[in-house]
């Protein structure tokens, strides 16, 4: 796990200038604090950070070339199959057991056909020494960063956002970008970002770039493919895909850790990795002086049967507020959760316990579909086959929702929290930027020609839209902020692919959802796991109202806040103050405008 910058040069008489690209380059040194490297010729230039995970010798330092030292490469990531790869190519002129030389060989025998054979977080670019041809690309899911810059002088690649807009002096956002954040939740999803010149490239594809023309291609997307199976042999398929994927997971030259909620999917991870016999820690984090919140309790249980020291991290109002610009700079946009600085705290223990690798359970709601309006998808699909809306019924009851709302929970995505809640308020917003660029997130998923069924196409919205893609950029800044490398068992594409083209009536029965993970886990490590979710709580209302007023108001009354134009300066007090009254429930509105204004009041500079 890595960072890299890597400059192209348009035509050889520009001269890059040497001094500010090391100065950007050094922005994200803590994504690899263990050596750097650097590579030119008369056209490239590329700076390169190490943490060193596998094969913990020089001789597996960045920039690397291939065996003919025609192609060098910058590979940010983890090809967890690299042994199996490795028989692939000249096994015998391997100097390393790095999945770097794996991959980069790989390339040089197989070009993009290489990147259907990994299986890995990474994304990477790759320079011809030869042909003065550059190839880049991100894995399926985007777990891995690619951001990219064009100019009229030079192609500018970077691990984050911050050595891009440092090295361009770029100040310039994205007004559509930030309606989406607003509106939708959407953070960078479909390659775009809150900078108007600044791309990410979108996860499943691959780019060239020939003679100053970049092109962009797609190698992998998620499919619709029917499993025609008995419930044992799905059970059991499930069971195998997810200890393969663990294991493969587990593979590194340092500690391990695992970070451990009370839910079902870190659990998992954990019941597996003890089977596995694999010495580590657990972490969990929490809220001082609020005992109706948090999950160290149930974790720490957890953690014990697991026979592995735990560790829990405390955060607070005060906390939250002395970092909050610090999160704002290492996210590089606006978020969306005080839970993020909880995770700040487990990664910096993590380093400070020497835990380079640490597990996390991300994914495992978006694979099953196991989010409330997922459920009302899933439901609506078994009433279009058989007719039966006792199941529908039962559900707007229990929800407390009358029928209307439930349906439009299922037509916009967008417009409500995991478990059904409303959070967009749009009489924040001035009326011109509601009628320009207000959206519904809805089931219409890009690729039709796969015969989505309606569970399929609300999982695709999570996975690629809204809450997968904007947790894994929360986990890659947090994770490599603190120079420990992040892992993500749920997204194995071969599991991940199962798990999806499962039937929605083995996903959900009656009100258990993802059933038949469940009774797969339950199989396996004979352990009582939750039928139904808990969603995740914090006190982020509660503190909103209390420990984070001033901070909030102060922010409000300040007068870079009021030349924000397109927001409704006067509704947004209104609607605090009714929220400080508690006439409605939800924070995330009102505290995504607050972080969005930081972000704007950080990345409105020049230099960063």
């Amino acid at each position: 796990m890595c960072g890299f910058n890597v400059i192209l040069k348009k035509r050889k008489d520009y001269k890059i200038d040497d001094g500010k690209f090391l100065k950007a380059s050094n922005i994200i040194a803590h994504r690899g604090p263990d050596s750097n490297g650097y590579y030119e010729d008369d056209l490239i230039k590329i700076s390169f950070f190490r943490l060193s995970i596998m094969d913990l010798s020089s001789r597996a330092n960045q920039p690397m070339f291939s065996f003919n030292r025609r192609y060098v490469i910058a590979f940010n990531g983890e090809i967890y199959n690299k042994d199996e790869l490795s028989f692939k190519i000249s096994r015998k002129k391997l100097k390393t057991t790095s999945d770097t030389e794996v991959l980069i060989n790989l390339f040089q025998k197989y070009k993009e056909n290489c990147l259907n054979m990994i299986k890995g977080m990474f994304s990477f670019v790759i320079y011809d020494r030869i042909n003065k041809q550059v190839f880049f690309a991100r894995d399926r899911f985007g777990i891995k960063p690619l951001y990219f810059h064009i100019s009229k002088n030079h192609f500018f690649f970077s691990s984050e956002i911050k050595p891009i807009v440092f090295y361009n002096k770029i100040n310039s956002f994205d007004e559509k970008m930030e309606a989406d954040f607003f509106f939708n939740q959407e953070i960078e999803s479909n390659g775009k970002t809150f900078f108007k010149e600044i791309s990410n490239l979108k996860s499943g594809h691959f780019g060239k770039i020939i003679k100053n023309k970049i092109s962009f291609f797609r190698y992998w997307q998620l499919e619709n493919k029917k499993i025609n199976q008995s419930n044992l042999q799905k059970i059991n398929n499930l069971r195998e895909l997810f200890k393969k994927s663990v294991k493969s997971h587990l593979l590194s030259d340092v500690n391990t850790g695992l970070l451990l909620s009370s839910g079902t999917d870190s659990k998992a991870l954990g019941y597996e990795i003890k089977k596995g016999k694999k010495k580590f820690n657990t972490y969990t984090y929490d809220f001082k002086n609020d005992k109706n919140y948090g999950e160290s309790k149930i974790a720490s249980k957890v953690s014990k049967d697991l026979k592995a020291k735990h560790f829990i991290e405390y955060i607070d109002e005060k906390f939250v507020i002395n970092n909050f610009e610090k999160m704002t700079s290492i996210i590089e946009s606006p978020f969306t959760s005080i839970r993020l600085f909880g995770d700040l705290k487990l990664y910096n223990k993590c380093r400070l316990n020497n835990d380079k690798v640490v597990l996390v359970g991300h994914g495992g709601d978006e694979i099953f579909g196991g989010y409330e309006y997922n459920f009302f998808s899933a439901l609506i699909e078994n009433f279009l086959k058989t007719k039966n809306y006792s199941e529908i019924i039962k559900l707007t009851k229990k929800t407390g929702n009358n029928l209307i709302r439930n349906i439009d929970m299922f037509y916009d995505q967008s417009s409500i929290s995991r478990d059904g809640k409303k959070t967009i308020f749009k009489t924040n917003f001035e009326k011109d930027f509601v009628d320009t660029y207000y959206r519904r997130l809805n089931m219409s998923f890009e690729d039709n020609k796969n015969n989505y069924n309606l569970l399929q196409k609300s999982q695709l919205a999570d996975i690629f839209v809204r809450s997968l893609s904007r947790n894994l950029k929360y986990c890659d800044r947090i994770s490599m902020h603190n120079s420990v490398e992040a892992r993500i068992p749920f997204l194995d594409h071969d599991l991940f692919e199962y798990g999806f083209n499962l039937p929605p009536n083995d996903q959900y029965a009656k009100e258990i959802s993802r059933k038949i993970f469940k009774e797969s886990i339950k199989r396996s490590y004979k352990v009582k796991f939750d039928s139904v979710k808990k969603n995740i709580s914090d006190p982020q209302k509660e503190w909103m109202r209390s420990g984070f007023k001033e901070f909030f108001l102060d922010t409000l009354n300040s007068l870079e806040f009021k030349k924000i134009e397109f927001l409704n300066h006067k509704n947004i007090r209104k609607n605090y103050d009714d929220f400080t009254k508690k006439k409605f429930d939800t924070s995330l509105g009102l505290f995504q405008i607050i972080s969005y204004f930081y972000f704007k009041k950080i990345f409105s500079k020049k230099i960063i």
